[in-house]
């Protein structure tokens, strides 16, 4: 957990940007190019590891009592800013077209990491957004 306040008795926990799948994937972009000379696969892990590595720098998942929320920081900024920053903070089609990040728990109706041990990927699936439910992956 990188930050989490109950000063107001709302308990809100964030939980930190995580850079290792990031860095795995620019360290085999490194083994397969230079050393290797793979160049497509250089080019390819390079440019995944580096987004996933941006996005970890600055994508927050904020869980208060009634829902969960994402979060933009400026990158580089430490964990706890996630705890005052708003949800409308992404702006415009930085997530499913914009608007404001929230979804209360009553609406997820189903959920799964892939995969146990090691997840790289969340699905959810809520309510809030469509009736008939959106599904949402990280």
């Amino acid at each position: 957990v990188a930050a989490s306040s109950s000063s107001s008795g709302d308990d809100v926990v964030v939980i930190p940007g995580d850079y290792r799948i990031g860095g795995v994937l620019i360290g085999v972009a490194v083994l397969t190019g230079p050393l290797l000379h793979l160049w497509t696969q250089f080019l390819i892990h390079g440019v995944l590891g580096g987004f996933l590595a941006f996005q970890a720098s600055r994508v927050r998942f904020r869980f208060t009592r009634t829902d969960l929320e994402v979060v933009f920081i400026e990158p580089g900024a430490d964990d706890s800013a996630a705890l005052n920053v708003g949800v409308d903070s992404s702006g415009d089609n930085k997530l499913q077209g914009g608007g404001e990040n929230r979804w209360a728990y009553d609406s997820i109706t189903n959920w799964e990491f892939w995969w146990p041990g090691f997840p790289c990927l969340v699905y959810f699936k809520e309510t809030q957004t469509k009736s008939d439910g959106q599904p949402h992956f990280f």
